[in-house]
């Protein structure tokens, strides 16, 4: 069995100005995910240190993953320190792992997200916590809702009537 390297239980604190971006990431992220990274920091903390490696040279610390995490905690939350994890890496070996953190963390797929809608429904969330919860907008969580049967979740609803004729 291959032996698994733990560096997730070594993590430092340093300051925040001595952490510098790569020159060759190709992860963007669009302003309302950045909002949704704010959100889920304020609500669950800093569950993941900055991943860097060490550049004596220079003595700054080159974010392999997590610069987006960075740029929040810069320049939303104003921190001067943050956690980073060392990584001991040459640089086509950092490269490859930048892309690997990044593509390892998958995509959300549509069943098992239109099950958690419904199973947030029936708990009688409301919509607008749903939506902030998911990062979704309104549109996105009415076509979950469809995939998951709409008329299922709202079987136990009371409607207005103002649509029958004649009333």
């Amino acid at each position: 069995m291959k032996k698994v390297e733990l560096t997730c239980m070594t993590p430092i604190i340093v300051p925040i100005d001595k952490i510098q971006a790569n020159d060759y990431n190709p992860n963007k992220v669009a302003s309302a995910e950045m909002k949704y990274l704010i959100y889920s920091i304020e609500t669950f903390g800093l569950a993941y240190g900055i991943t860097v490696i060490y550049q004596e040279n220079i003595d700054k610390y080159i974010v392999v993953d997590g610069f987006h995490r960075l740029t929040v905690l810069k320049n939303h939350f104003k921190l001067k320190e943050v956690p980073v994890i060392i990584l001991d890496l040459e640089m086509e070996k950092m490269m490859s792992a930048t892309v690997a953190f990044n593509e390892a963390r998958g995509k959300h797929q549509i069943d098992p997200t239109s099950d958690m809608v419904a199973r947030m429904v029936n708990m009688k969330m409301s919509d607008k916590d749903i939506c902030k919860a998911l990062n979704m907008s309104a549109e996105e969580l009415l076509r979950f809702k469809m995939q998951s049967g709409l008329p299922n979740l709202y079987k136990n609803e009371e409607f207005s009537r103002s649509w029958v004729k004649g009333l």
